[in-house]
């Protein structure tokens, strides 16, 4: 009998997943994934790979040896023309290149509540009913935190329990799980909803450190 249910949002690349995990009583517990939801950017914050190139050597922001870098990178990588940039940084291609606090934060928004909003109403699982949140993001330690903006935002219990995870780079997602994982198995009947996003807008570099120019190439909107 499934008698718990959990959600992941896990950032790789340039792409992102929310996951629901669920608990088997008996014998060890196992945990299961039961469903999961991925962040999609609007139509709006996709961009091309030329598009990305043009704006920076648009803007001055980085040498032509570093522009040849970075457009060697882009088309190694793997990323499609279809892949997501915040806001913020979109503004570059019209010569804005400050990204604030507040920048930073519409692009979490936007992402979190897109996925846990998504999950929901594909489990049909009421709030109410979510009894651990756990998030992840591993440069943007905001506050409140992300998890204390999803109880907020989707009006969950005041016991509900929150883990907010930074600072543990791409491994974070699988941290999360496993945390996840053992909280499920020690706590039975209860729900997690594990949520991983990574922020672009605080991480975009312009600059013209070389071994900071990856981040730019590999790394895309998602949660």
């Amino acid at each position: 009998t499934q008698v718990a249910l959990a959600a992941l949002a896990t950032f790789a690349a340039m792409y992102a997943a929310a996951s629901l995990l669920g608990l088997r009583l008996g014998g060890k517990r196992p945990v299961w994934l039961v469903d999961l939801a991925c962040f999609t950017p609007p139509a709006r914050l996709r961009v091309h790979r030329d598009l990305i190139i043009e704006a920076m050597k648009a803007r001055g922001l980085f040498t032509p040896e570093n522009i040849e870098f970075q457009e060697k990178i882009l088309e190694r990588s793997g990323l499609g023309d279809a892949t997501g940039l915040s806001d913020a940084i979109l503004r570059m291609k019209d010569g804005d290149i400050k990204t604030t606090l507040k920048d930073a934060m519409d692009e979490t928004e936007m992402v979190l509540y897109d996925i846990v909003e998504t999950l929901l109403r594909q489990t049909a699982v009421d709030p109410a009913d979510i009894d651990v949140v756990i998030t992840s993001c591993s440069c943007f330690a905001p506050t409140p935190s992300m998890a204390a903006m999803l109880v907020n935002r989707f009006k969950m219990r005041r016991d509900v329990l929150t883990y907010s995870m930074a600072g543990m780079g791409c491994s974070s997602s699988l941290v999360c799980i496993d945390l996840a994982k053992h909280l499920l198995q020690a706590l039975p009947n209860k729900r997690v909803l594990v949520v991983n996003h990574e922020n672009i807008t605080n991480n975009w570099y312009v600059g013209n450190d070389r071994s900071m120019l990856v981040v730019n190439c590999l790394f895309r909107l998602g949660g």
